[in-house]
């Protein structure tokens, strides 16, 4: 995070920069009070009682207001930006709640506050007030326009002049136009539904959500399912490269493999790259070339599995919010109390209820387990391109989910097959279509074009996502504004500045989102995964980091092993904390040792052949662990063959084993003491490979993996 100095402020925000000191800047900060939020956060909640400002200092925000429609989202503000300018000049009840959905930081004031600041440094609080005020006139002005009236006339604001006065007035207006905007908004008709009831009721329906219900009716077919999802439609979500097994996964719950064709980009395994400040190459090409896999777009993947959901009869209520405030999530039966996007209130009664909400956590927050980890975390900030040229590097134009590793982390680049521009009823038409067909046969379906053409889908081919993902103790682009710090990266790396000048920024590619996105401290996780008749599932869980696609691989493993766990539940009728103590070990485990891989992973960035070294670890622990079951299965190339699998769950995950697991801790613990005393780059490079190097020389000279040829799973690296 950017540290919070006089000279830091100014920047942030010019408008207190150009009218206050270092001296005073420095008492501005003195007064303000730090808001570290995590994840999902609503810093401010609609109609409660409010009497602060928020100057956002990173992160992004939604500005959130109840309608006919459900939630909508009013604005979306980023560093530099206030909130909380009505209730800091007239306190009162909140007209919407402002959230964060990956974190955020802010500085808060209060109206106590502020009149201490007044009274201390009123030079500070009337430039303060000044900015305040102007901000708050520009969205007055933007609110009346929605109305069709006129703002009201402004009135000059400076230093010396009567700020607060002037400002309460303007808040009196905007809170007079907001409520007009309302009444606009506002439903005709709230009924309120009798209490429908289900075995399992799962909050959210992204990939774990949809897999964990799918295979739920699929193990128990009279099991009673329904989903709840906030969004009216599937929409835009980070998170677009796949492995093997969640493909196998899709299959196995019934979407053939031409149907993925069809949708998704397919790429050619995972290539890897180191690259140093010093030179303009790219170093030690690290490739796995396994199995077939696909780069998604998770709205065309979420609206395919929705379909499979409700084929297999789960019911799905979208536009439709969970008040986990009204719930009852303790004690048999449960019950949540949902608002529909028409104003109805649903009451869902439940044996067990599974949280897969994503970042948003409900029940995590709702019972305040939910942390942001404290040990090792990353920030990420991307966008999406398109190719202008090709770059004069040998082996990089290759259709993989590439990696370029340095030293502070690691960029992704991952290209798409985008259907965006498609409606979402011609997009549900053109997916019904696809798994109507239903065949493993290539030659029934039509093209990818005369889908689009036939289903009126716009597709855009090849646009791609680029993301920079560093770690946060390192990463030297925090203090700068958010769409620079992107391009930080790139100037400060020769060879990723000559590939990044073949390609061009497309602006704002996703309807509401700005054309950079940041994500700040990655990896969440939380005291407990399951109680009393609840299990958390997925990212609602934990997230650790893109690096390896953990999230969708691991986020099946364990949609898969809460299945089993929920029908073994059902089937004794026993819903206790003790019934889902085991999925609570394997979630505790799984974000152990994923968190402590990817911790691993980045500490040997620092050097080339310690970067070799961990990212071979994985591959010759997991080759050699199951060496025997490859071989009879046919060998490296036999593994190419796409058949519906279904994940085996934390206990059988080969990232679980112990030895593993007690490897990477001590390559953290000997990678840790060199960052701590010091060390140079050379001597990570020295611990790490003292303790890999005889791990693999054991592993080749195993009995049958020789046999295996490994070789013939890396086209480049030898």
């Amino acid at each position: 995070m950017t540290a919070m100095t006089p000279a830091a402020l100014s920047k942030r925000f010019p408008g207190l920069g150009s009218s206050l000191g270092s001296g005073e800047l420095e008492s501005l900060l003195d007064a303000l009070e730090l808001h570290d939020a995590a994840a999902g956060e609503a810093l401010v909640a609609e109609g409660t009682s409010t009497d602060a400002l928020f100057l956002v200092w990173e992160g992004q925000l939604d500005v959130m207001q109840r309608g006919r429609g459900g939630d909508r989202r009013l604005a979306q503000l980023g560093p530099g930006s206030y909130f909380g300018e009505v209730s800091l000049l007239d306190p009162g009840p909140a007209g919407a709640s402002v959230v964060t959905e990956q974190g955020c930081v802010a500085l808060r004031l209060s109206r106590p506050q502020l009149d201490k600041l007044r009274t201390s440094h009123p030079e500070v609080a009337a430039s303060l007030l000044a900015d305040v005020v102007q901000s708050l006139r520009a969205k007055l002005n933007a609110a009346a326009a929605l109305v069709g009236g006129l703002p009201p006339a402004a009135e000059p604001v400076t230093p010396g002049a009567d700020e607060l006065s002037v400002g309460s007035r303007l808040a009196r207006d905007f809170r007079d136009v907001s409520r007009r905007v309302r009444e606009q908004e506002a439903p005709t008709v709230v009924a309120e539904a009798v209490a429908k009831e289900y075995d399992v009721v799962v909050i959210g329906a992204g990939p774990h959500a949809l897999a964990y219900a799918i295979w739920l009716v699929q193990d128990r077919p009279e099991t009673r399912v329904a989903l709840v999802e906030k969004r009216r439609a599937p929409g835009f979500k980070i998170g677009e490269s796949t492995l093997g097994p969640v493909v196998r996964a899709a299959m196995s719950m019934g979407v053939p493999l031409p149907v993925l064709r069809r949708l998704f980009n397919n790429k050619l395994g995972l290539h890897f790259w180191w690259m140093g400040e010093d030179s303009d190459e790219l170093h030690m090409q690290v490739d796995h070339v396994v199995e077939e896999t696909f780069q998604l777009e998770r709205r065309v993947w979420e609206t395919m599995m929705l379909r499979v959901a409700r084929r297999a009869g789960i019911d799905v209520y979208q536009d439709t919010k969970v008040l986990i405030e009204e719930s009852r999530t303790e004690g048999q039966p449960k019950e949540l109390v949902c608002v529909s996007s028409g104003g109805d209130v649903l009451r869902l009664q439940a044996k067990i209820v599974c949280d897969a909400s994503g970042p948003a956590a409900v029940i995590g927050r709702h019972l305040g387990i939910r942390r942001k980890y404290t040990e090792f975390n990353t920030n990420a900030y991307f966008a999406y391109f398109t190719k202008k040229a090709d770059v004069d590097l040998p082996t990089w134009d290759v259709a993989a989910t590439r990696h370029l590793c340095f030293p502070e982390g690691w960029v992704w680049f991952i290209e798409l097959a985008s259907w965006e521009r498609a409606s979402d009823e011609n997009l549900t038409a053109m997916v019904d279509h696809l798994l109507d067909i239903g065949s493993p046969d290539e030659s029934a379906y039509p093209t990818r074009f005369e889908l689009a053409e036939t289903f009126d889908c716009p597709l855009d081919q090849w646009p791609i996502s680029i993301g920079v993902v560093p770690r946060t103790d390192v990463d030297s682009a925090a203090d700068l504004p958010l769409e620079e710090r992107f391009q930080h990266y790139v100037n400060r790396y020769p060879v990723f500045k000559q590939i990044m000048d073949t390609y061009e920024l497309i602006e704002q590619p996703y309807e509401g989102l700005p054309s950079y996105i940041s994500y700040l401290d990655l990896t969440q996780h939380s005291d407990r995964y399951a109680g009393d008749g609840w299990l958390l599932l997925g990212d609602a869980g934990f997230f650790v980091n893109p690096l390896y696609s953990p999230g969708m691989t691991y986020g099946h493993s364990m949609a898969s092993f809460a299945a089993r766990e929920t029908v073994s539940a059902l089937e004794r009728g026993d819903f206790s904390e003790q019934a889902f103590a085991a999925y609570d070990a394997g979630a505790r485990g799984m974000f152990s040792a994923l968190v402590s891989e990817c911790e691993m992973w980045y500490r040997s960035f620092r050097h080339v052949d310690a970067y070799e070294r961990g990212l071979m670890l994985r591959v010759a622990f997991f080759i050699g662990l199951a060496h025997q079951r490859i071989a009879q299965l046919g060998g490296i190339h036999a593994m190419r063959r796409m058949v519906p699998i279904r994940p085996m769950g934390p206990p059988a995950e080969p990232i679980l084993h112990p030895r593993y697991n007690e490897l990477l801790r001590r390559l953290i613990d000997a990678m840790r003491a060199v960052e701590t005393r010091n060390g140079d780059p050379e001597e990570t490079a020295r611990v790490v490979k003292a303790i890999i190097d005889p791990l693999i020389e054991e592993i080749a000279a195993a009995e049958g993996v020789a046999a295996l040829r490994l070789g013939d799973a890396m086209q480049y690296y030898d």
